[in-house]
C-alpha cells in the first residue's frame, strides 16, 4: 500500500474502539457513491482509483464512524432494463439432470434492451422434470428480499406447467397466463429463487410433450442482501513482527470474507491510522448498486510500510492494529488482529571500567546499558601499535562484556588499544574505545607486574660438585618489577638428569615466603641442571631462573687381598653404586690403577661391570722383586657421554708382594 501522505490524506481520525475482532461503520454512502464509477468486475486493487483522496476521505469517515453490527446489507440490480443491472453473472440453469431436460429450452437476453431470462418449452420432457434458471445467495449471505417482473404461460400446456419459486417452493404460477411484479417480502429472508417449467405429470407417468407457447420469465431483479458473517481476523506477519526492529519494516496480512467478500481495511499503530487497503472495487450499476451477488474475492492480501521514525510511534512496545471490512452499503463488518511491534531506534551505552582490577588485571569489563530492547551481544578487542584488530573470546555477563587478555603476549613498551562493541536485540550497535572515566582505554603492554626470579643458586654458587649421595639446597629469590618481594608464590624446580638417569625430568614445587625468598632441596641422585620457574596468576606474570648446575661424583668399592707373593696372582673386586642411574646391559666401563710414583697407571686394560654393577679383575705379579715392595691401588669410573655421574673414585688398596 502506499502511504497515506502521499496520496493526500494530512490528518486521520483515530481507528473506531473494537473489541479486537469486528468493528462496523454505518457511512458508506460517499465510498459507495466513488466506487459505483468502476467499470470493471470485482478486482483486488494495489492502487487507488482516480478520485482517490475523495475515497479515501470517506474511508477514514468510515471508520470514525464504525459502530457495533451484526450484518452488513447491500443491493444487487441483475438482468434490469436499459442496461442498469446489465447482464445476469449470478443466473445458473438447474433442473433434472443438474440443468435441466433438453425439452426445456433456456435462454439469457439480459443486458441489451429489454432482456430477461427465459425457460420454453421445445421438446417432450419425461414426466416430472424440471428447468429453470436459479439463484442462489452466497456462503454466509441471505437474500432478505426480491424484487422483481415474471410473465408466464400456459395455455393448454398438457402437463407443463410455468412458475416462479422462492426458497424451492413455488410461490406463482399459472396455466392461463400471468405476468406483473412479485415481491418476496411476505416470505421473508430466502436463500434460493428461480423461475422456470415443471412437467406435472406424475413420475412414471407419460412425457409431456412440446408446447412452444409455454414459457416462464423474470427480469428487472433487485436484491437486497445481508451477509451475516463477519470476516476472518486477518492473518499477519512479516518482518515488522520478528522480533526487536530499529527502522522502517514491512506487514503482511492476508484476509478473508467468505459473503459479500472483502473489500477495504486499515494498518493502525498506537491507535492512529497509518496506512489504508482497497481490495475490490466492485462493479456497481449507475444507481450504485451492485451488480453480482458476491461484489468482491472471498480472499485478499496486502501489506503496510511502516515508517516507525514518525508518530504514532513510540520506542518500545506498539499496538499494531491490522482490520479488514466485507462489502456492504451500510453496517459493514470487520474482523481485526491485534500485533506487538516491538521498536528500538536508541544503539546502547558502552564504556570500559575506568581501573582494572589490580587482583586480575587481565580482566577487561565493560559495562553496558539499554533502555529498551535489551543488549543481545558483543566483542572486545584489541590491536597493537595501530594495527589489526584482534577479537577476544568475549561473553555476556549480566549487566557487562566480559574478556580476558593474556598479558603473556604484550610485549613490554609496547601500546595496545582495546575497544568494546555492545549490540542490542534490534540491532542498533555501539562501538566505544573509552573508559568509563572518558580515558583512552589503552595501556602499554602488559597488565600484569612483569617477575624475575633472581640469586638463583644451588649449595650457594651458579655450578657446584657433590659426593654421591649427597643433593644440594636450591635457594633464590621472586621479586616484581620494582624489585620487591613476591610472597605467597607457587615456584616450581626443575631438575633435569643427565643423559643415562632413570627419569628425565623432575620437578618439586615450593612456595615464596613473604620477601619473595624461596628454598628447596634436592634429593640425592645423579647430576642434573636446575631452574626455577613461576607460572604467574592473575596479578604476576610468569618467569623462570637461568640454569644451575649440580654435579655428583660416582662412587664405586674396591677389595683386593693385603699380601700376595711373587707370581701369584689377586682378583679386584667391588661394586659401582649407581642411584638412580640406567646401568647398561653390556656394563659400566671402569679402570683399575695402581699409582706408579706421582702418576697413576692401568692395571692391565679397562673392564666392565655387569648389569648390577659388580666387576672382578684378575691380576698376577710375574716380576722378580728383590725385597718385599708395597703398591697402592684404585678403581676409577670413567665419565662417559650416557652416564649421570662424573668422574669417581674408589678408596685406595695397598697390597704388599
Amino acid at each position: 500500500m502506499r502511504p497515506l501522505d502521499h496520496i493526500g490524506v494530512n490528518e486521520l481520525t483515530k481507528v473506531p474502539k473494537t473489541d479486537g475482532t469486528r468493528v462496523s461503520a454505518s457511512i458508506t454512502g460517499s465510498l459507495l457513491a466513488l466506487s459505483k464509477r468502476a467499470t470493471s468486475a470485482s478486482t483486488c486493487s494495489r492502487s487507488w482509483p482516480i478520485q482517490g483522496a475523495g475515497l479515501i476521505a470517506a474511508i477514514v469517515a468510515l471508520f470514525a464512524f464504525a459502530a457495533d453490527a451484526e450484518a452488513s446489507t447491500y443491493g444487487v440490480h441483475e438482468c434490469t432494463f436499459s442496461g442498469v443491472g446489465g447482464p445476469a453473472p449470478d443466473a445458473v440453469r438447474e433442473g433434472t439432470g443438474g440443468v435441466g431436460p433438453a425439452g426445456y429450452q433456456q435462454g439469457n437476453s439480459c443486458g441489451s434492451g429489454l432482456g430477461y431470462l427465459e425457460t420454453r418449452s421445445t421438446q417432450p420432457v419425461p414426466a416430472a422434470a424440471y428447468g429453470q434458471w436459479g439463484f442462489k445467495a452466497p456462503s454466509g449471505t441471505r437474500m432478505n428480499r426480491v424484487t422483481g417482473s415474471y410473465s408466464l404461460y400456459g395455455g393448454n400446456g398438457a402437463g407443463n406447467f410455468p412458475y416462479v419459486q422462492f426458497n424451492g417452493q413455488i410461490a406463482i404460477g399459472s396455466t392461463a397466463g400471468a405476468s406483473g411484479p412479485f415481491d418476496t417480502a411476505p416470505y421473508g429472508p430466502i436463500t434460493s429463487l428461480g423461475a422456470g417449467i415443471t412437467c406435472t405429470n406424475a413420475a412414471g407417468g407419460s412425457n409431456c410433450p412440446a408446447r412452444a407457447e409455454v414459457f416462464s420469465s423474470i427480469f428487472n431483479l433487485g436484491f437486497s442482501m445481508e451477509d451475516f458473517v463477519a470476516p476472518n481476523a486477518p492473518v499477519v506477519g512479516g518482518p515488522a513482527l520478528e522480533g526487536w526492529i530499529n527502522g522502517p519494516r514491512q506487514v503482511n496480512f492476508d484476509v478473508t470474507d467468505v459473503g459479500a467478500g472483502v473489500y477495504t481495511g486499515y494498518t493502525a499503530v498506537n491507535g492512529g491510522i497509518v496506512d489504508l487497503e482497497l481490495y475490490c472495487l466492485p462493479s456497481l450499476d449507475n444507481q450504485g448498486s451492485a451488480t453480482q451477488l458476491k461484489p468482491c474475492p472471498t480472499n485478499g492480501s496486502g501489506s503496510s510500510d511502516l515508517d516507525v521514525s514518525k508518530d504514532p510511534f513510540h520506542e518500545g512496545e506498539n499496538e499494531l492494529q491490522v482490520c479488514v471490512a466485507e462489502y456492504g452499503q451500510s453496517d459493514s463488518q470487520w474482523g481485526c488482529k491485534k500485533e506487538p511491534v516491538r521498536l528500538d531506534t536508541v544503539a546502547p551505552i558502552v564504556a570500559f571500567s575506568s581501573k582494572q582490577d589490580p587482583q586480575d588485571p587481565d580482566k577487561l569489563i565493560a559495562p553496558f546499558a539499554d533502555a529498551t530492547s535489551g543488549v543481545d551481544g558483543g566483542s572486545i578487542d584489541y590491536r597493537a601499535d595501530g594495527g589489526e584488530w584482534i577479537p577476544l573470546k568475549t561473553e555476556l555477563a549480566g549487566d557487562h562484556l566480559e574478556a580476558r587478555i593474556d598479558s603473556e603476549k604484550l610485549s613490554p613498551g609496547v601500546r595496545y588499544d582495546f575497544r568494546a562493541t555492545a549490540f542490542d536485540r534490534a540491532g542498533n550497535v555501539t562501538t566505544a574505545s573509552l573508559r568509563g572515566d572518558g580515558s583512552q582505554m589503552s595501556v602499554v603492554g602488559p597488565f600484569r607486574t612483569i617477575t624475575d626470579v633472581t640469586q638463583f643458586r644451588v649449595n650457594g654458587k651458579s655450578r657446584v660438585n657433590v659426593g654421591y649421595k649427597k643433593g644440594g639446597v636450591i635457594t633464590g629469590k621472586l621479586v616484581g618489577r620494582d624489585g620487591s618481594g613476591v610472597g605467597g608464590a607457587s615456584v616450581a624446580i626443575t631438575e633435569t638428569f643427565a643423559p643415562g638417569a632413570k627419569s628425565r625430568v623432575e620437578t618439586l614445587s615450593t612456595q615464596s615466603r613473604g620477601d619473595g625468598r624461596f628454598r628447596a632441596v634436592l634429593s640425592p641422585g645423579p647430576s642434573r641442571s636446575v631452574i626455577a620457574s613461576y607460572g604467574g596468576d592473575y596479578r604476576y606474570l610468569s618467569s623462570h631462573s637461568g640454569e644451575v648446575k649440580l654435579g655428583v661424583r660416582a662412587k664405586v668399592g674396591l677389595n683386593v687381598r693385603p699380601h700376595v707373593q711373587a707370581g701369584d696372582a689377586v682378583n679386584f673386586t667391588g661394586k659401582l653404586k649407581a642411584k638412580g642411574a640406567k646401568i647398561p646391559n653390556a656394563g659400566k666401563r671402569l679402570e683399575v690403577q695402581v699409582k706408579i710414583g706421582p702418576k697413576w697407571k692401568t692395571v692391565g686394560k679397562s673392564t666392565q661391570t655387569d648389569r648390577k654393577g659388580g666387576y672382578r679383575l684378575h691380576y698376577r705379579f710375574t716380576a722378580a722383586y728383590p725385597e718385599a715392595v708395597r703398591f697402592t691401588f684404585r678403581t676409577v669410573v670413567l665419565r662417559e657421554r650416557s652416564w649421570p655421574y662424573l668422574t669417581g673414585f674408589s678408596k685406595k688398596r695397598q697390597v704388599l708382594v
